[in-house]
This record gives structure tokens, C-alpha cells and sequence, in this order.
């Protein structure tokens, strides 16, 4: 019976270095599809034409026991006229490890490697599979643009004057600022959380429950905040009876809409994720994200979650239904938080 597909989460790298001869097996197995440019791509590397050295420009690399599993790169766009343009170049993800969200992680790489460097991100495909993961991923099909079959506008550094958030632990004096933020997702975005706005406990019983997460190993809840504004939240809680505490649960994330777009919701994920790492025991991290939610499900899998299941109907909103998707991190497997689906 032949074996199934590795479902181990893979590791993204950016490439500095890299032997040509690494390629071999991509190069190999795409030309048997029918593909030329992972070829391209390593002749061009081997030949120095091309190593994605110039400003702004990286390759970034799948791996998987040290293995070669994929790759996707960014080059300052050729057929743009000005050095504000990046092109996503040669993304191309081994058979055996499609659908696991490794072709996600790397354009999420990409495109984050992207922001405060370039104003717009532009790619041409001709692979239906593959321009419905850009699409997934926020590009958007472009028309009369020669040499580009879709594009995404990026929001770039920090405007002037806008403060750089600081990710800290939420104490009892921020207990009102949460209440409000908290009760703004859940009006804002009811089919992406299991609460209502009714639900959220008085500002005394949210402002004693910071307190005591202050020295505990069981729940905390991180906040950004510009200046004086909470502007994001995520929470990480974990059960105390004894067969449960090896899996913690991240709960809660939310970022104000006029923040995203600014790397601010990956900058707090990845707090929430190391400062859980640093519980004792701990082996695995869950989250529930509700299946339209594709942003929030490509920014999951970029920082190395899986999905391993759906919980159909999970939520019920009105008179409307949604699917919730169960995604883990194993913490057994140490890794680099980085970029998110397949090619």
C-alpha cells in the first residue's frame, strides 16, 4: 500500500546559499508536468543571473529533512517601469507535500518580505490551482496589465507619525480598554468568534482575571497598543487537569481593521505563540478559525499551523451556519515562525 502524504509541517528559510544541485529534484519532477521554470530558476541561480540579492529581493525555501520541498521568490519587477514594483517569481511545491499549506507559508513569506519595500506585488500564472491560491491569499486578477495576471496593493512601512506598537501582557488597568476592544470583534466580526457581545464579562471580573494570569502558566492575554489605543489583542489558556496540559489553546486574536495590513496581526500572533512556548510541559498549541476566514487561516498556517480537521456547523450566527477548522502547531518540532498552501 503506498505510503500517504508527509503531513509534518515543513520549515521556510530565506536562501543565501544554496548548491545548484539542490534543485535537481524539483527541477525533475516539474518538467515531468510540463513546467520550465523551475529549471529557470536554478540555471539562473547556478549562472549568478539571478540570486535575488538586489534590495527587496529574496528566495525563500521549503524543507523538510533538510530536503528541498519548495521554493518561491520575490525580484523587483522587470516589466515595471519604477523599483516600487515586486514580482513573485517560480513558486513551485513538491507533489508530496501539496495540500498541506506549504505553497501558503511561502507566498505569506513572500509577500510580508514584501511590505515597507515595494507598493505593489504583480505575478503572471497560467496554473488555475495556483491563481486560486494568490487569490486566496488577497492578489487580485489584473486586466490590460502586460506581462501580469494578478496584483496586491501593499500597505508599506509606518505612516509618518505613526507610532510602532509595543506587544505586552494585559494587566487589571487595561481590563477597559479590552472590554471595548473585545466587544468591537464580536459586533464587527460575529461569524469569526464563538461569543456574543452580551457575553463579555463585566470590566471588575476581566481586570481580576489579569491579575492572576500575571504569574500563571495556565492563560494570559497579550495586547498591542500605539501609544495610549489597545489596537489588538490574543489570548493562549490551557487546562489544568493533568492529561490535558501538554495542548494550549490561542483564542481570541484580533487586530482594529485600520491597523491590519501593517504586519502588526503576525507581530502578535508570533508574541502569543513564543511566550506560550515558554509554559512547562506544553506539546502542542490549537486554534479554532472559522473557514471563510482565509487571511486569518494563511497567517495561521505562514507561522507553521496545520489544519487536521473540520468541525462543520460549528458556529451558528442568525440563522447561518459555519465551519470551524481545527489547526496545531507540535511544539515537539522546533521551527522558524515564518510564512502559507499548495502549488
Amino acid at each position: 500500500m503506498p505510503a500517504g502524504p508527509d503531513t509534518r509541517p515543513a520549515v521556510i528559510e530565506r536562501l543565501s546559499d544554496l548548491p545548484p544541485d539542490r534543485f535537481g529534484p524539483l527541477v525533475a519532477e516539474s518538467e515531468q508536468a510540463g513546467w520550465r521554470f523551475v529549471r529557470r530558476l536554478a540555471e539562473e541561480w547556478a549562472s549568478g543571473r539571478n540570486r535575488f540579492d538586489r534590495p527587496g529581493e529574496v528566495l525563500f525555501a521549503a524543507l523538510m529533512d533538510g530536503q528541498l520541498i519548495g521554493v518561491c521568490g520575490l525580484n523587483v519587477d522587470p516589466y515595471a517601469a519604477g523599483p516600487g514594483v515586486g514580482r513573485v517569481r517560480h513558486l513551485y511545491v513538491r507533489s508530496g507535500s501539496r495540500g498541506l499549506g506549504v505553497g501558503r507559508r511561502l507566498v505569506g513569506e513572500v509577500i510580508e518580505a514584501a511590505r515597507g519595500r515595494f507598493d505593489t506585488l504583480r505575478l503572471r500564472t497560467e496554473n488555475p490551482a495556483a491563481a486560486r491560491l494568490y487569490e486566496r491569499l488577497g492578489f487580485r486578477r489584473s486586466a490590460g496589465v502586460a506581462d501580469c495576471t494578478h496584483l496586491m496593493a501593499l500597505a508599506g512601512a509606518p505612516a509618518a507619525g505613526r507610532m510602532i506598537a509595543t506587544i505586552r501582557l494585559l494587566g487589571p488597568a487595561d481590563a477597559p480598554a479590552y472590554r471595548a476592544l473585545r466587544i468591537r470583534a464580536l459586533r464587527d466580526h460575529p461569524e469569526a468568534f464563538g461569543r456574543t457581545p452580551e457575553e463579555v464579562d463585566a470590566v471588575e471580573v476581566l481586570a481580576e482575571r489579569f491579575r492572576q494570569d500575571a504569574d500563571s502558566d495556565r492563560d494570559f492575554v497579550l495586547g498591542a497598543f500605539e501609544g495610549e489605543p489597545l489596537v489588538g489583542v490574543a489570548g493562549c489558556h490551557r487546562e489544568n487537569a493533568v492529561k490535558h496540559r501538554h495542548v494550549a489553546y490561542i483564542w481570541g486574536v484580533y487586530v482594529a481593521p485600520e491597523r491590519r495590513g501593517t504586519g502588526l496581526g503576525r507581530r502578535l500572533f508570533t508574541e502569543t505563540v513564543t511566550r506560550a512556548r515558554t509554559w512547562p510541559d506544553l506539546e502542542c498549541l490549537w486554534l479554532d478559525v472559522t473557514t471563510v476566514n482565509e487571511s486569518a487561516r494563511a497567517l495561521y498556517a505562514s507561522c507553521g499551523f496545520r489544519a487536521v480537521a473540520i468541525k462543520p456547523r460549528s458556529l451558528k450566527v442568525g440563522s447561518r451556519y459555519y465551519d470551524e477548522e481545527l489547526m496545531i502547531l507540535d511544539l515537539g518540532r522546533p521551527q522558524t515562525m515564518q510564512e502559507g498552501d499548495h502549488r
